[in-house]
């Protein structure tokens, strides 16, 4: 492996303008003096200040706007998974809700309501249904252009695209968000260890 993948993708995600993409630096590891591997050291995934800056939902909220964003997702969640926080659309698109989640084994965690739940599942199957309707609306009319933000579909679709992920859209790497009173929108970038045409399935 050449180390370089990922840090040249997040370099054309920053140029291309692709909101939250993770800023990373190469490393070499010494542990006790000893020479442990070199490593990308970079930001991880999660909503905050310094990551993805988007609000976070009050575990508590149950009305909208509060309940609007944000949240953090991915798609083709493994089967470990808990199915409470997972959501397979009408069409079959398998989601992740990484932020908030709504079951955990830990007691301390703070858990989404169901309020937003059904908020952000809802959501996503308008959207489906507007992508798959005709002219591209849903039943009320609703395009989806109003649903999802164009910009960020169409820079992260490129992206995947040039590099030949061949992690793009099936895998947990492949993020979405959806800010507060805003549309989803597709990224953070993460996770290009097979792209660029180190092997093909």
């Amino acid at each position: 492996d050449s180390l370089l993948r990922n840090r040249l993708v997040f370099y054309i995600g920053r140029e291309l303008g692709l909101a939250f993409t993770p800023k990373a630096l190469p490393v070499d590891l010494y542990i006790n003096g000893e020479y442990a591997g070199s490593y990308l050291l970079s930001q991880d995934i999660r909503i905050s200040r310094a990551n993805v800056a988007i609000d976070e939902i009050d575990p508590l909220a149950v009305r909208e706007p509060e309940i609007s964003g944000g949240y953090l997702l991915a798609m083709n969640p493994y089967p470990r998974e808990r199915v409470e926080n997972t959501f397979t659309t009408h069409g079959g698109v398998r989601f992740l809700m990484n932020e908030p989640e709504f079951a955990s084994d830990d007691p301390t965690d703070d858990l989404g309501t169901a309020e937003q739940r059904e908020y952000i599942t809802s959501y996503l199957q308008k959207t489906e249904n507007a992508i798959y309707g005709e002219n591209f609306r849903d039943a009320d009319g609703i395009p989806y252009t109003e649903y999802m933000d164009i910009e960020s579909a169409a820079r992260f679709w490129w992206l995947q695209e040039f590099c030949i992920n061949e992690d793009a859209f099936r895998s947990s790497s492949t993020y979405l968000y959806k800010p507060r009173n805003g549309k989803l929108c597709w990224g953070p970038l993460w996770d290009f260890d097979i792209a660029l045409n180190p092997t093909m399935y």
